[in-house]
C-alpha cells in the first residue's frame, strides 16, 4: 500500500514533469506522465515522485488534515 501525499501543481516543467508545493511549504518536481492533462492550480495525488491523479481542492485539504493528524504533515494546524 502507498500513502499518497495531496499537492498543488504551480509549474509544468518540459519532460512530462512539473513543480508542485505540498501543503504550502514543500517544493518539489514530480512526474506527470501518468496525469498528462494536469494544469497549474490543480491538485495532485502524488506517490514516490509521480502524480498519480487529479483531486479537488476540498479533497486535498481534508487529505492533508488526516496526514497531520497522523504526524505526517508537519505544517500548519
Amino acid at each position: 500500500m502507498c500513502l499518497g501525499i495531496p499537492a498543488e501543481l504551480v509549474e509544468l516543467l518540459p519532460g512530462a514533469m512539473g513543480r508542485v508545493v505540498v501543503d504550502g511549504t514543500h517544493e518539489d518536481i514530480v512526474s506527470l506522465s501518468l496525469t498528462p492533462d494536469a494544469r497549474p492550480g490543480e491538485h495532485l495525488l502524488l506517490s514516490v515522485g509521480f502524480a498519480l491523479e487529479r483531486i479537488d481542492r476540498a479533497d486535498a485539504q481534508a487529505r492533508a488534515e488526516a496526514l497531520r493528524e497522523i504526524g505526517i504533515f508537519p505544517g500548519r494546524r
